[in-house]
């Protein structure tokens, strides 16, 4: 009872009891509704023919001199009128004129109460709450009769049909009111607004009825019952199954002090159990819960009572867990018991003494049905001196060899391969085969020992061109004395383990050799890094030096001979210059592709698709031709930013250059997948038979008059691809333009390439 308290208390019973309450009501199905209450809707029609939601209250003065007309009892307007409107002096009239009419009040979420303005206040006959209370699976079960005074709304609408009525007994004190859900609200009489006002509707319906008036359009005011989950009901049906329970007298009630009644049955159901079986035990807990699950099914139909269902069903699955629990917990103490028994008595001998039929049929016999089990397990036991003979299989064909022995070298048991490998059998002394062939007097000495400190240590012997290992075990098979017994000698072949361990430490002095070529290859590699550092210091300052000499005197000879000159002359010189501004440009390219190779990296998040914007801005910069750049957002990986940006400079250079003869440039760079990357123009394209050539140095698929350019590019590009440990490809037309495709490793090695242009 503490455990169902405790849970109880943690609602962790709360779901599945909701879930035992709505089942119920499905099982127990319909009731009858009072002919007194139906319902006008505010329902997705009226809202379409009349308009959109809230209404101007005219619409409400006109129903209520409809239902005026057809003398209905009450009319009670599920609706808050809490702020003033030009209308109010009209909806008071008609609401005075019928006289029996009934408004809703409520609370915002902060608490400040919301009623009706005071001119419709008063002339109302009565005002009700309509606060609903919703448990967590969406399902209002309960109401409150009173908030601060204030009735319920159902109760103010009966209070005021008791006017011309006859009155039904109504609650007076402030208590929880438990809704007995009727049926659907599809199956409760209710007449859509528009058709009312409009007169589609007979008088005689609403002639001394009880007419509740509320919003039904979908998404207003929803609400979930047993009978309407999907989709939901709404609220206004909350208070006329309220107003049906009072009228018809059947309100859902509860026990009081119920837990009493479930304690007294914990305890006789607990004592009972103790005197049956496991299976008795098993059917009764699942006949006790199916049984309570009906008596509450029962009770809803026929008395409009509710039962706890959970909480009484999982009391019963306790105490069933519990006495099968104790029941397990006997049987093993009484195994283990006699377990215990048969070990001490049997294991010093290790003996095989089947067990007399007769004997175990009496044992059995004088225990509980419940125990014997656990006596046919001890009996059992007894009988483990039988697994000698599977033990001894096991042994007779393991590869390795297996002898027993006493500590004075008497073999009782050996298996075939120490018998061949020794040349022993069962009666042999031991130490007559084993010294001098396989040890000497003093290792078996010494061995003999060992064994009665019980550390024992392995030795290898080598034996006809074979290796094998010894090993001593001691043995104990008298329990009384705590030293060995006797001994176990363990002998295996060796040889092929030994085999590899030679061939391993030959592959280690290999693997060894290898390191040290690796190391004088890594310093060679170094000094040739070195040389290329030098070369490249050559280039920049060796070559480009004389290269600025010929432009500068090529410039100076222009500018002061310009008059002499004839037009050839200038050509020359033109040429002269615009090879010595290819020069410098290749070399230029040759140098930073040697700073590529050698460069350590640094490894970042690197945001493509802001690089490549601002890469493409320059060259629109420079050019007013017309263009269409398409750079897909949130292009990224990881990798060095100044190393990518050299690359996609070259790549979009490329694709800019390659377009420039075209009417409008089309460029776009996209992701195909994770880490794989493209650029696409509408160029010059390529052959694809010339496809491998485009990433080599110096290789150019078009002529220079074409496309200028030095053959660097794209040669630097791979190296640049090949420090990030990815790909290059492309492909592409002739005057369809070229597709070039990259990836991207996210992790890289951050060291230089070793490598030689």
């Amino acid at each position: 009872m503490t455990t169902i308290a405790i849970l109880s208390g943690l609602s962790v019973l709360q779901p599945v009891e909701q879930l035992a309450y709505q089942t119920l009501f499905w099982m127990r199905g319909e009731l009858a509704w009072s002919d007194r209450v139906v319902v006008v809707q505010i329902d997705d029609r009226s809202l379409d023919q009349i308009g959109r939601f809230p209404w101007s209250r005219t619409q409400y003065v006109q129903l209520l001199n409809v239902l005026t007309q057809t003398d209905a009892t009450v009319v009670a307007f599920d609706l808050i009128w809490s702020e003033p409107s030009p209308e109010d002096a009209n909806l008071a009239k008609a609401i005075e004129q019928h006289g029996r009419v009934v408004l809703a009040c409520a609370r915002d979420s902060i608490g400040v109460s919301l009623e009706p303005v005071p001119s419709l206040k008063e002339v109302a006959t009565a005002i009700g709450h309509i606060e609903k209370q919703i448990d967590v699976d969406g399902i209002s079960r309960n109401i409150r009769a009173f908030a601060k005074n204030i009735p319920a709304f159902a109760i103010a609408t009966l209070q005021t049909d008791a006017l011309v009525q006859e009155s039904v007994p109504l609650p007076t004190t402030n208590q929880t009111l438990w809704l007995n859900w009727a049926r659907s609200s599809k199956r409760i009489p209710s007449y859509s607004f528009v058709d009312v006002v409009r007169g589609r509707i007979s008088q005689q319906s609403f002639q001394n009825k009880i007419v509740l008036v509320g919003v039904t359009a979908t998404g207003l005011d929803e609400l979930l019952t047993p009978f309407n989950r999907t989709p939901p009901t709404n609220g206004i049906y909350l208070h006329a199954t309220l107003v049906n329970n009072l009228l018809q007298g059947n309100l859902l009630r509860t026990v009081p002090n119920v837990w009493i009644i479930e304690v007294l049955a914990a305890l006789g159901l607990s004592l009972w159990l103790d005197r049956l079986r496991t299976s008795a035990q098993l059917w009764i807990g699942v006949s006790f819960a199916i049984a309570w699950f009906l008596i509450c099914l029962i009770a809803l139909k026929f008395g409009a009572i509710w039962l706890p269902v959970a909480a009484p069903i999982v009391l019963i699955v306790l105490i069933v867990s519990i006495s099968l629990l104790q029941e397990r917990l006997s049987l093993n103490a009484v195994l283990q018991n006699q377990v215990q028994e048969l070990w001490q008595r049997y294991y010093p001998d290790l003996v095989n003494r089947p067990a007399a039929d007769v004997l175990v049929t009496h044992k059995l016999a004088q225990q509980p049905v419940s125990m014997q089990r656990a006596t046919q397990l001890a009996t059992l036991a007894e009988q483990f001196g039988r697994s000698h003979a599977a033990q001894a299989a096991i042994a007779r064909n393991l590869s390795i060899g297996l002898l027993a022995a006493d500590l004075d070298g008497f073999i009782w048991f050996c298996n075939p391969i120490a018998s061949t490998w020794l040349k022993v059998q069962i009666g042999t002394i031991l130490d007559s085969k084993l010294v001098p062939v396989w040890m000497t007097r003093t290792q078996w000495n010494q061995e003999l020992q060992t064994i009665q400190t019980s550390e024992t240590v392995p030795f290898e012997v080598t034996y006809l061109d074979r290796w094998f290992e010894l090993r001593f075990e001691p043995l104990f098979y008298r329990s009384q004395d705590p030293r060995p017994n006797g001994l176990l000698l363990i002998l295996e072949d060796i040889t092929e383990r030994k085999q590899s361990a030679i061939a391993l430490q030959i592959y280690a002095d290999t693997q060894a050799e290898l390191n040290e070529r690796l190391t004088e290859r890594t310093t060679q590699l170094e000094l040739v890094n070195q040389e290329l550092e030098a070369f490249s210091y050559a280039v920049s300052h060796d070559l480009r030096a004389p290269l600025r000499r010929v432009r500068g005197f090529s410039e100076l000879l222009l500018e002061e001979n310009e008059q002499q000159l004839d037009q050839s002359g200038k050509n020359y010189l033109d040429r002269i210059q615009r090879s010595v501004h290819r020069m410098s440009d290749l070399i230029e390219d040759l140098l930073k592709l040697s700073r590529i190779i050698r460069a350590e990296m640094y490894l970042e998040t690197v945001d493509l698709s802001q690089m490549a914007t601002s890469i493409m801005q320059e060259f629109q910069q420079q050019s007013d031709r017309a263009a269409k750049i398409t750079i897909h957002p949130e292009l990224s990986c990881r990798g060095d930013a100044r190393l990518l940006r050299v690359a996609l400079e070259n790549l979009l250079g490329n694709a800019w250059k390659y377009t420039s003869q075209k009417v409008i440039t089309e460029i776009e760079f996209g992701q195909i997948e994770p880490n794989v990357f493209y650029i696409r123009d509408n160029g010059a394209g390529f052959e694809m038979r010339q496809a491998k050539r485009l990433f080599e140095a110096f290789q150019r698929l078009h002529t220079q008059e074409e496309f200028p350019g030095n053959g660097i590019g794209l040669m630097t590009v791979r190296r640049i691809i090949d420090r990030h440990q990815g790909q290059i490809w492309a492909d592409g037309m002739v005057d369809r333009g070229a597709t070039f495709y990259f990836s991207i490793v996210s992790q890289v090695s951050t060291q230089p390439l070793q490598t030689k242009l």
